[in-house]
């Protein structure tokens, strides 16, 4: 894994309570897709994102 040489924090608008919670759920969902994608793709010996649409 590389390490990260640079790191920049930016200053942003505050975001509205709502629209946090439904990003954050969105992230949630996301990473159970990715969970439950990375061990299939590992079993059947998916290496391109190609083949994880297929």
């Amino acid at each position: 894994m590389s390490e990260v040489a640079r790191a920049a924090i930016v200053e942003s608008a505050p975001l509205p309570r709502r629209a946090f919670r439904v990003l954050a759920e969105l992230e949630r969902m996301c990473g159970d897709t990715v969970e439950r994608l990375a061990p299939y793709a590992a079993s059947s010996h998916i290496t391109k994102f190609a083949g994880l649409e297929a």
